[in-house]
């Protein structure tokens, strides 16, 4: 088993942090870098002063975007629209989260805010994101905004589309048999490679669930006892971690009802793929120490790198800023969140090609 070095994609006093995970932090062409700036971590995930930045693939030319205040886990949920625009969420004044869309180059929002809790990265420059019931009020200047449901900003076309509101997806899973709770757990929205389906994590009484619309064929899927940190597989399935069966907790490929197709690697938590899919990274499991980060091969259960391995768990479990390892557009570098000290975090790399 290898141990790789670490490059810190940031030298600096403060902690770095990244998006969502499986949402990588490099722009579509694999040129530039886009991460988070944090003075002063939080113990304890309450909202902090951030700022965005981004930098060239190879470490140069660093430069701020934007100041913005949110909870520093995931990062301000920031990703690539395409190679020339970013998105950022952020709280408003009225304490409601919003997401922007910003030109990287001029600075300039092109787009929001809008009142939303964003999504995981767009697909085919679509960004998906959930209106509440909180948010409605704050969107006047909006009017495709109209109830609480799942939304896309298309920026080809730079107008905003709903595609299926809370209430139908209520309806549907009172048919299954289950009792929604309200909106606020709604989380997770992800369109698959194609954008024609859009998945959810959501809270019942009875359990968490995934639900999915296949948006062409107006059909829902659900996934009972969901498993855990689910991601699109390729544009029919998905990938998570079994959670459920506490002495299994390896990373499943899943339909959309919740079968297992196969075992694809060991055990995870915040997981990813490669684009080849011939890779798989995740760390170990919540408030276990010290905090792992490890790299499978397809259907090998046994890391063959252990990436990381840290006793500095505090800011992990407690202040949330989680590994959320994930890998580059080429697949030869993963990046991670390293915890440096209790106190501290900071993106970094390994690179991966000599392994394959």
């Amino acid at each position: 088993m290898k141990n790789l070095t670490l490059v810190p994609i940031y030298k600096g006093q403060e902690s770095t942090v990244m998006g969502y995970n499986g949402t990588c932090p490099e722009s579509p062409d694999g040129k530039r870098l886009c991460y988070a700036k944090i003075k002063d971590l939080s113990k304890d995930n309450k909202p902090v002063n951030l700022e965005i930045w981004i930098c060239d693939v190879d470490l140069e030319n660093h430069m701020k975007v934007t100041d913005v205040l949110i909870n520093q886990h995931n990062g301000a949920d920031t990703s690539w629209v395409d190679n020339d625009h970013i998105i950022f969420q952020e709280i408003s004044n009225e304490g409601i989260s919003q997401f922007s869309v910003m030109n990287v180059h001029s600075k300039e929002v092109m787009y929001g805010p809008v009142a939303a809790s964003l999504g995981h990265q767009a697909e085919k420059s679509k960004i998906p994101f959930a209106v509440k019931e909180q948010h409605i009020k704050h969107n006047s200047d909006h009017s495709n905004i109209d109830e609480p449901g799942i939304y896309q900003l298309d920026m080809k076309t730079m107008k905003i589309e709903k595609l299926v509101p809370i209430g139908e997806i209520f309806d549907f899973i009172r048919q299954k048999g289950y009792t929604p709770i309200d909106d606020s757990s709604v989380s997770h929205v992800q369109l698959n490679p194609s954008a024609d389906k859009v998945m959810i994590r959501l809270v019942l009484e009875e359990c968490k669930v995934i639900v999915t619309k296949d948006l062409s064929k107006n059909e829902h899927f659900i996934i009972p006892n969901k498993p855990l940190h689910q991601l699109w597989f390729d544009d029919n399935t998905i990938i998570a971690v079994n959670k459920n069966d506490k002495s299994d907790r390896k990373i499943y490929q899943y339909d959309l009802t919740g079968n297992q197709i196969r075992l694809l690697a060991g055990k995870g938590n915040h997981i990813d793929l490669s684009p080849d899919k011939k890779w798989y990274v995740s760390d170990n499991f919540y408030h276990e120490a010290p905090v792992e980060v490890n790299l499978y091969r397809c259907h090998e259960i046994k890391p063959i790198a252990v990436l990381d391995s840290s006793d500095y768990t505090t800011p992990v479990w407690e202040g949330r800023a989680h590994a959320n390892p994930v890998f580059s557009r080429d697949g030869k570098r993963v990046y991670f969140v390293h915890p440096v000290n209790d106190h501290k975090v900071e993106v970094v790399y390994a690179d991966i090609s000599e392994l394959s």
